[in-house]
């Protein structure tokens, strides 16, 4: 089994039964800034400090993929009610500069039998960097 990578109890793994990765990373990096009017004078800018970083990881369950879809996505609802801060390591690289958070998942469930079982979910999970106290 290949392990490309985990966020906390999350492992992101790829094997010939198994199959839980994202299609992309999406990270977004920022800071904010003050804007100071200046008559007869371009206004001016005076740095703040960085925002909280955000990534965006979609990620597909499905039961064609060796996942159940309902578990994966009840196992990340829980890890969001109770706060739950993760390093994320992907390849053997930390992401960012301590840990992150999830703050929002989108679930989109996609594909169901004839008895009402998920199938297939598409979801979407927000992280934002959780800083060092």
């Amino acid at each position: 089994m290949g392990k490309l990578g985990s966020f906390g109890s999350l492992s992101f793994v790829v094997s010939s039964n198994t199959i839980r990765t994202f299609e992309k990373l999406q990270w977004d990096v920022g800071a904010s800034y003050a804007t100071h009017d200046r008559h007869m004078m371009p206004d001016l800018l005076e740095f703040l400090g960085p925002d909280p970083e955000t990534i965006n990881l979609p990620i597909k369950f499905s039961v064609f993929l060796g996942t159940n879809p309902i578990q994966e996505v009840e196992r990340l609802r829980a890890m969001i009610r109770s706060g739950t801060v993760e390093r994320l390591v992907l390849g053997g690289h930390v992401y960012g500069d301590y840990k992150w958070a999830i703050t929002k998942m989108s679930a989109e469930l996609k594909t169901f039998d004839n008895r009402g079982n998920c199938w297939a979910a598409n979801t979407t999970l927000s992280l934002k960097e959780y800083a060092r106290r």
